[in-house]
């Protein structure tokens, strides 16, 4: 029989299995189905119905005054092939799975063969077509996140190779110096150490950027137990750690709040302050004081907060106008800077659904607050 005008195919040649092959669309299809099985003789109604994941049951796929699949249904669905109930009552005169995908259910009295043969027909060449592109959305999907990192990767080179250039310039022309003075020769080297030094600091904030991008699984972990590992990674020659009791624990990827400790523990001893409070006689006397030196360095305290932690420090802080710019790429007030370091510790607070500040300190300098709710 050919499709009524009613169902938006008129003039359209084509039969319902090649408009059914045709289509790329998951809603495309179950309206295709219903449509193509409504017109036939003696069909008064079609279900169809999606399957969906996240509920783990079949759910509407088309506008349906009824909201949960019949026991038919859902049997015809579960068991994979087609379902016809003998009897009067609320059942369906017939099912049959959608592949994967769904079911089609219909109401057709005595449901004749040839409205059982387009059925299975139907159904079978339906579920294919969901299944292909259920498969194509994800491979596409696949492909874009896959071209979203090569783009990243791209940045991600070019940075490296503009930032890798002004020191190794540096590092080359010294060691020319060195070579051509003699008697300069200590200067220029010390020089050129420097401009390594920052290499270094430079490939290492270019990789936890990289690092910070890719999936991580996360577990309850203890602060306390993370930041101590990320101060002996960091290993100032010349800094104090204080960590106040009652961090707990919180969820999160361990290696990534390693990562964030170690940047704002770096960021504190960096910008630190020659006038930074002492330790002279209330080093011995600090209850929290976990490492301590001897002279006057920075000190960074690690303490709870009612909604997360927060990593505090003595130096000199943050002026008020530039504390909206510190999280931003490539910001930085440091010629050793990379500018990576605090926008690292903001990729990481994001990927873990937290959220960090940035404010004064009880002792002057600056206090990074990361909530955690």
């Amino acid at each position: 029989m050919a499709p009524s005008p009613a169902d938006g195919t008129a003039g359209d040649r084509s039969t319902p299995i090649e408009r059914l092959v045709a289509a790329d669309k998951p809603h495309e299809i179950f309206r295709l189905v219903e449509t193509a099985l409504t017109v036939l003789e003696p069909v008064e109604e079609v279900w169809c119905w999606r399957f969906d994941p996240d509920d783990g049951r079949l759910v509407p796929a088309t506008g349906t005054e009824r909201t949960s699949p019949t026991a038919v249904t859902t049997d015809a669905f579960e068991s994979g092939g087609p379902r016809y109930p003998t009897g009067d009552g609320p059942e369906p005169d017939a099912a049959a799975p959608l592949g994967k995908a769904g079911a089609v259910a219909l109401s057709a009295e005595g449901c004749p063969p040839v409205v059982r043969t387009h059925l299975e027909r139907l159904s079978t060449v339906a579920g294919g077509q969901l299944e292909a592109v259920r498969k194509y959305d994800r491979l596409e999907g696949r492909f874009q996140r896959a071209a979203e990192r090569n783009r990243e990767l791209t940045q991600f080179a070019r940075t490296v190779s503009h930032d890798l250039n002004s020191p190794l310039s540096v590092i080359y022309g010294r060691i020319e110096l060195a070579l051509s003075e003699p008697s300069n020769a200590e200067l220029h080297l010390r020089a050129a150490r420097n401009a390594a030094e920052r290499v270094d600091s430079l490939v290492t904030d270019h990789l936890q950027t990289i690092e910070t991008h890719d999936d991580g699984d996360t577990e309850p972990v203890s602060v306390q137990t993370v930041a101590t590992q990320a101060w002996r990674i960091v290993d100032p020659s010349t800094a104090r750690l204080r960590i106040e009791p009652h961090l707990g624990t919180v969820e999160a990827n361990t290696i990534r709040l390693q990562q964030l400790f170690e940047n704002l523990i770096r960021n504190a001893i960096e910008h630190g302050s020659a006038e930074s409070v002492g330790l002279g006689a209330t080093t011995s006397t600090d209850p929290y004081a976990v490492f301590e030196d001897d002279t006057d360095s920075v000190t960074v305290t690690i303490k709870p907060t009612p909604t997360g932690f927060a990593v505090c420090d003595d130096g000199p802080g943050i002026p008020d106008d530039e504390q909206a710019a510190i999280f931003e790429s490539g910001y930085t007030t440091t010629e050793a800077g990379s500018g990576l370091g605090l926008h690292i510790v903001e990729e990481i607070a994001e990927a873990h659904g937290w959220s960090i500040a940035v404010d004064e300190s009880d002792a002057g300098g600056a206090r990074f607050e990361v909530s955690v709710e």
